[in-house]
């Protein structure tokens, strides 16, 4: 029995992590969450660790040619050029909403971030 697909009977928009592509991202790229309320659902859905938002740990992992993963409540172009200096390529990988009762207006929004060259 599919837990996730058991409770989505009352939220049409209702998707999880657990939905993301292997080949969308990487096992080695670190995942970074911008949200207050990180969650363990989170955790067991990417089958990773999450670290919790870091300037410093973000700029030095760009800066040695990485692409870093985020996990941010809505868009996260604003957030990430107010946080981070520097030329950079937001791509979203994908939009989630958790509430299994209810659509949210504020998805759950998971991007691959990187320098541009």
């Amino acid at each position: 029995m599919d837990f996730y697909q058991d409770l989505s009977f009352s939220n049409p928009q209702y998707k999880t992590m657990a939905e993301v592509d292997p080949a969308r991202l990487a096992p080695a790229t670190t995942v970074f969450t911008m949200r207050e309320d990180p969650s363990e659902y989170f955790v067991w859905d990417l089958n990773r660790k999450i670290e919790l938002w870091d300037v410093g740990s973000a700029k030095s992992l760009l800066a040695s040619g990485k692409t870093i993963a985020l996990i941010s409540a809505g868009d996260p172009h604003e957030a990430l050029r107010e946080a981070l200096d520097g030329d950079l390529d937001i791509r979203i990988i994908d939009n989630f909403d958790y509430d299994k009762d209810r659509a949210h207006r504020v998805k759950i929004t998971l991007s691959l971030v990187s320098l541009r060259h």
